[in-house]
């Protein structure tokens, strides 16, 4: 399970994650459920690069694996520099960070070709491409095979595991179910954005209902009813 830890500066909102987390992590571990923490990385658009680099750092020393969530910011010409620069960083003071760091990028690289997923690449474990049929428009299930293979096709030359990401789109168990049997693996990931308000639960039983993990999703259903 992913939860949100930090969107960018820390300084702005860490308080508002802080308290929540502490309570999720809690939860987990009691219901023994793995958290990975999720960030939202801007880069230095807002002159914040380091201040993220050191956040990333202290998730990291608390325990909590992170997947990078790293989107159009970085698709400038200092984007290589910044993801440089973030790598750095982090390797300096957390050495062991490329066994516990994946980042999610667009679903494609052709149409991003200044995304810096190569030095990305080499501060990570894996990639985690945002195959999002319901925000890409795929609405039939010969597009969304085309997507969900262009995701592997375009990240399999930096060497990493990928895992694509599916969104709890508008087309409900249709969608569930052709990500399911596009995904290769016996792993899925799941966006829940606003879950309460668009009412995707729905969706996480439906997963289960297409998955041999039951139990476990199970734990997660109850996590989110919790917190």
């Amino acid at each position: 399970m992913c939860c949100k830890v930090f969107d960018g500066d820390p300084a702005d909102d860490g308080e508002a994650f802080s308290a929540p987390l502490r309570e999720i992590r809690k939860t987990c571990r009691a219901r023994d459920v793995p958290l990975i923490g999720w960030a939202y990385l801007y880069g230095d658009t807002y002159g914040n690069l380091m201040k993220e680099a050191q956040a990333v750092v202290r998730t990291l020393e608390s325990g909590l694996p992170l997947v990078l969530d790293i989107e159009g910011q970085w698709e400038v010409s200092a984007g290589r520099a910044w993801a440089q620069t973030l790598a750095a960083y982090v390797l300096e003071r957390y050495p062991d960070a490329k066994r516990v760091l994946a980042y999610t990028p667009f679903w494609n690289t052709a149409y991003h070709p200044r995304y810096p997923a190569a030095e990305l690449s080499a501060l990570c474990s894996a990639v985690m491409p945002q195959v999002y049929f319901d925000l890409g428009r795929k609405d039939t299930y010969d597009k969304q095979r085309d997507m969900m293979e262009t995701a592997y096709k375009e990240y399999a030359p930096y060497g990493l595991p990928v895992y694509p990401i599916g969104e709890f789109g508008k087309r409900g168990i249709g969608d569930v179910a052709a990500f399911l049997s596009l995904v290769r693996g016996p792993h899925s990931w799941w966006l829940l954005d606003g879950w309460q308000d668009k009412d995707e639960m729905r969706y996480l039983a439906a997963v289960a209902g297409q998955s041999r993990d039951v139990a476990r999703l199970a734990k997660i259903k109850a996590i989110l009813k919790e917190v």
